[in-house]
């Protein structure tokens, strides 16, 4: 497996139960999102497919941008490259590091 850094826990194709969350800080700070457009974006590693192209999650006051994904975004294996972006009003925008979403085959 690819080690780049951070990691979303492993899942199971088409386990659509959990939102996917990360808390976004800018120098050490969580960023308020509540005024934010919070989209997420995850591309295969191996075959470079834009899996999850710039779909609308929801941000908290205290940094926690997350994304509720639908059967379709996460029902093929594989690992995928995962970024989270929030856009303010103002067009200031902070992205996340790269986070690491493996999607493990169903038994």
């Amino acid at each position: 497996m690819i080690d780049l850094g951070q990691r979303f826990p492993d899942r199971q194709a088409g386990s659509n139960h959990e939102p996917l969350a990360v808390v976004m800080v800018r120098f050490g700070v969580p960023l308020d999102l509540t005024t934010a457009v919070i989209t997420v974006r995850a591309r295969a590693y191996d075959s470079g497919l834009l899996k999850i192209a710039d779909a609308v999650g929801t941000g908290s006051s205290n940094g926690v941008a997350q994304y509720a994904p639908t059967l379709g975004d996460l029902d093929t294996p594989g690992l995928y490259a995962c970024q989270f972006t929030a856009t303010y009003p103002d067009a200031t925008v902070h992205r996340t590091p790269v986070i690491d979403l493996r999607l493990r085959p169903n038994p």
